[in-house]
């Protein structure tokens, strides 16, 4: 038996789907599936912003939270992509676990962030 990391959505789907005996739950493939896009974008203000490399894992772990939280409510508005997965109370139940730890993550950032946290909130209340 070994561990290896799943470094992307397709190789955690293959795993879970062609594995036998291994699962991988719901919430980390739609992590895997949607953390790119926050993760990119914050990346992005990070280099125009020259911050230095030491200084981003705080922002990127946000932004990785961010994507999951955008995707998952684009996916409950459209009623597509995770929904049809585990259904729209599920969804709904991982877009709150999503903003809490995007929230949480807000706290260990060095700056003000009331309007990241009213971004954050704005998407949370969308599922409703």
């Amino acid at each position: 038996m070994g561990i290896w990391p799943l470094r992307s959505h397709s190789l955690a789907v293959r795993v879970h789907n062609e594995v036998p005996g291994i699962v991988v739950p719901e919430r980390i493939q739609q992590r895997l599936l949607d953390a790119g896009s926050g993760a990119a974008a914050v990346g992005l203000g990070l280099r125009v912003a020259r911050v230095p490399e030491a200084e981003q894992e705080p922002w990127r772990a946000f932004g990785g939270e961010l994507g999951v939280l955008f995707q998952t409510v684009d996916d409950i508005l459209d009623a597509d992509g995770v929904v049809e997965r585990v259904g729209a109370e599920a969804a709904r139940g991982l877009a709150d676990e999503s903003a809490a730890r995007a929230r949480e993550r807000l706290v260990a950032l060095p700056a003000d962030t009331s309007v990241l946290l009213e971004l954050v909130d704005g998407l949370a209340v969308r599922t409703a």
